[in-house]
């Protein structure tokens, strides 16, 4: 009986978590690799919307600085789109949580999708005195994504950060 009182306890609660933002992501025609959104940084581009969503317009180098606040909240609604040059939309295939296994369907699938969203933090340094909270994507086919180097978005973030101070 205490097990089903904490069960419904804890489904009750969540219940009082509000809500995501959606959020709209446009990515340069033809990109693939590590995104990252930078928040809080007081120099970064300022919080867009398009409707109700929040819209995160990434750069050609895959990072994009914004003043924006963290969206907070359960389950946000993602959107990702290509954009090219002239404004064109093409919507990005399936969003990947877990890994993808090694499979010769997997190997040959062509689709540019999205993987491994996560949010992250990485604590103030010498180099970078305030602390730095993101979001993170890979983008890319399931090959890609199975060949991808794990290091390699932390090197992205690292070497934009010695260049581009997030701290004001």
């Amino acid at each position: 009986m205490r097990m089903v009182t904490i069960a419904i306890a804890t489904i009750l609660a969540m219940g009082q978590v509000p809500r995501a933002d959606q959020e709209v992501l446009l990515i340069p025609q033809g990109f693939t690799g590590d995104i990252y959104i930078l928040f809080r940084v007081p120099s970064g581009q300022p919080p867009a919307r398009e409707g109700a969503a929040r819209l995160y317009r990434i750069p050609p180098g895959g990072i994009l600085a914004t003043q924006e606040l963290p969206n907070s909240g359960m389950s946000p609604v993602w959107k990702f789109w290509y954009e090219s040059t002239q404004g064109e939309r093409q919507p990005l295939g399936r969003i990947w949580t877990s890994a993808v296994r090694r499979t010769p369907e997997n190997e040959a699938a062509s689709a540019v999708e999205v993987f491994y969203p996560r949010h992250g933090r990485q604590q103030g340094t010498t180099q970078t005195p305030c602390d730095v909270e993101y979001d993170t994507y890979f983008i890319g086919t399931r090959a890609q994504a199975m060949n991808h180097d794990p290091f390699s978005g932390p090197r992205k973030l690292h070497d934009f950060l010695k260049t581009t101070s997030p701290c004001g």
